[in-house]
């Protein structure tokens, strides 16, 4: 899922701060170097170099490094807690998407069943009123029941795929 992986790199960004917070305790080296050409006339240089280093170890700032790593640590554990809750929450996604289409599924599975029993009340009121036993009122009624029943099995069907919809986004 794109945002547990968004989650994970700001995860590690923020391991690599609280390492670089408790950088703060250790020495710090530094090293220069350099070359140039001088002198009082342009046509008299002489060629000149340097080098240089540089040890430094600040053992007490007023708590400044003890307080950033302190810091860092929290935020590392915010963020753990914040990808906690987004795994869980894709979990919880991810499971109602899939309760979804199984109850839409099952929904439809009903639809149709409702859809060929109005099929055979239409066939019957059908051979009724052929035959004189039947009014034109039960007629009406069965072609009704039977159109009922077609509309709700394409409601059926939409929200079957509604719910596909909702579960791949859930997936990511």
């Amino acid at each position: 899922v794109p945002d547990v992986a968004a989650m994970d790199a700001r995860l590690v960004a923020a391991e690599r701060t609280l390492q670089a917070a408790q950088g703060g305790w250790f020495p710090k080296v530094g090293l220069s170097a350099g070359a140039s050409d001088g002198g009082p006339v342009g046509s008299d240089l002489t060629w000149n170099a340097w080098f240089g280093g540089t040890l430094s170890w600040s053992f007490f700032q007023g708590g400044l490094t003890r307080a950033q790593v302190v810091e860092a640590r929290v935020n590392l554990e915010a963020q753990r807690a914040q990808r906690d809750l987004l795994v869980q929450q894709v979990r919880a996604d991810v499971d109602s998407a899939r309760l979804g289409v199984r109850a839409a599924q099952a929904l439809l599975e009903a639809n149709g069943e409702a859809v060929d029993a109005a099929r055979e009340q239409q066939r019957l009121a059908e051979a009724r009123y052929a035959a004189g036993a039947g009014s034109s009122l039960e007629l009406s009624d069965a072609i009704l029941a039977r159109t009922t029943a077609e509309a709700q099995l394409v409601q059926a069907e939409y929200q079957l795929a509604q719910a596909r919809a909702s579960l791949l986004r859930a997936l990511g």
